[in-house]
């Protein structure tokens, strides 16, 4: 829906939302370029930045781009969930690892209880996604992730 939010009195990530996280963020990796992804953030508590969502998304540790979305469900103080559509503005190409995976953390600065991340597919490769690190043997999700299936995570 182009550059639509969406702020709703639920509380919960929809199913079809391929990666979910209860914890301080939610970390996925891609190559080649960033996804097209949609966010859904369900937030705990009151506002920091009233009628703002703020979150950063860290590329490979290092490089930190802020964003704001608008947020009104009336009060800010209202638990509530969040959808949005997130692009990445700045040009990327100095901070990606050319043909290898970047690791990508997306964090919010408010209160927060859960995380979801889908891929829009029909703009993205799957096969440029994971949500489990592609790198080592151990698993940070629960499952691991092939195309098309979905991740929950839980850091404690």
């Amino acid at each position: 829906a182009g550059h639509t939010d969406f702020s709703l009195p639920i509380l919960k990530i929809p199913e079809w939302f391929e990666c979910q996280s209860r914890g301080p963020s939610i970390f996925f990796w891609f190559r080649n370029k960033f996804p097209v992804i949609t966010v859904c953030i369900v937030t705990s508590g009151p506002k920091k930045y009233s009628n703002y969502l703020v979150l950063n998304v860290i590329i490979n540790k290092k490089h930190k781009h802020r964003h704001q979305r608008f947020y009104s469900n009336g009060s800010n103080a209202i638990p509530s969930t969040t959808v949005f559509r997130l692009q990445m503005k700045d040009n990327l190409d100095e901070e990606l690892s050319k043909s290898e995976w970047n690791l990508a953390e997306i964090v919010c600065e408010d209160s927060w209880a859960a995380y979801g991340i889908h891929v829009l597919k029909e703009k993205s490769s799957m096969e440029d996604i994971r949500f489990s690190d592609p790198c080592r043997k151990r698993k940070i999700c629960s499952s691991e992730v092939g195309v098309g299936e979905k991740a929950k995570i839980s850091r404690q």
